[in-house]
């Protein structure tokens, strides 16, 4: 499906740059014309940045930061808006009134609101703000891998800002390691500071995602919110065990204190057959031309 307008390069993806940069260049393999474009930080220069686009799609929204002035100027100026809500906004939105405040005065501005997960969604619509449910293409879906017989377990717990300690629930994970020993707990994103166990190896920084997902039997994220991961599209995609605190997917343990996520490791551990229902679900509902097809049909009706 082609997407043109006027020749032109009608669509500035701005904002967060990890994903913006992924979902132009999913765009641009399925030939739709679109750019990864930095916001300037000086708003002299905002108006020729985005002259040549039509359509602006922030990721992550301008409404709940210091970048709420240039989503004023970029309507002002006549350019379509579309606000990508992906987590961090939602949660400005639920926990500050001032925030909140921000982003319903600049809602006003916005022609489309789309949020990432189901969950993200009610969310904006209990505080005032409609949007819809809509994944963008930022998701690598791997190929379906045999369990290894190894019973070991990938946790998603990164340690960048002291605050991630309580985020991502590290007490469950230190119980859990101290309760299974017998189990390998693959530590991601993490500098290991917290842990000293034997059954713990902590890794500051993974290059391959997919050979952590290849040695591992499940796969442990507990943010206390959450928009529709990466790591939990990875994991079923490869036919692991996704024990998880924030998701509507289906084919996931979903878990809300340690009890339940020790009973879902006590299941998962086990298995020697792959979640094949996971696996089956995400490449139906997340691949990249599918979630592409769904950005050019929003594009559309605001071109």
């Amino acid at each position: 499906m082609f997407f043109n307008l006027n020749d032109k390069y009608a669509i500035a993806i701005t904002g967060d740059e990890f994903f913006g940069r992924r979902i132009a260049d999913e765009l641009k393999q399925n030939n739709v014309k679109a750019n990864f474009v930095p916001l300037p930080k000086n708003l002299y220069y905002l108006k020729s940045t985005f002259d040549s686009y039509s359509i602006i799609h922030f990721v992550g929204s301008p409404t709940v930061s210091k970048n709420l002035p240039k989503l004023f100027l970029l309507k002002l100026y006549g350019k379509k808006i579309l606000v990508n809500w992906i987590g961090f906004d939602v949660r400005r939105i639920k926990y500050s009134k001032l925030r909140r405040f921000m982003g319903l005065v600049g809602n006003y501005f916005t022609d489309v609101n789309i949020a990432t997960a189901e969950n993200l969604v009610d969310d904006l619509v209990k505080h005032g703000i409609q949007a819809q449910f809509q994944p963008i293409p930022v998701y690598s879906i791997y190929s379906v891998e045999d369990l290894p017989h190894e019973k070991r377990v990938a946790v998603y717990l990164p340690d960048k800002h002291p605050s991630f300690s309580d985020f991502y629930q590290e007490t469950i994970i230190k119980n859990l390691v101290k309760d299974f020993p017998e189990i390998e707990f693959l530590i991601l994103n993490n500098k290991g500071n917290a842990f000293s166990e034997l059954n713990v190896k902590c890794l500051p920084w993974v290059e391959n995602m997919e050979k952590i997902y290849k040695q591992v039997k499940v796969v442990i994220r507990l943010p206390l919110s959450d928009g529709t991961s990466g790591t939990i599209i990875e994991t079923l995609s490869m036919g692991r065990y996704m024990i998880a605190s924030n998701t509507l997917l289906p084919y996931c343990e979903v878990v809300h204190n340690y009890e339940e996520a020790k009973n879902a490791l006590i299941r998962t551990i086990e298995k020697t057959i792959i979640n094949q229902k996971g696996s089956k679900y995400v490449r139906e509902n997340f691949s990249s031309l599918k979630l592409v097809n769904d950005l050019i049909k929003i594009y559309d009706r605001l071109s």
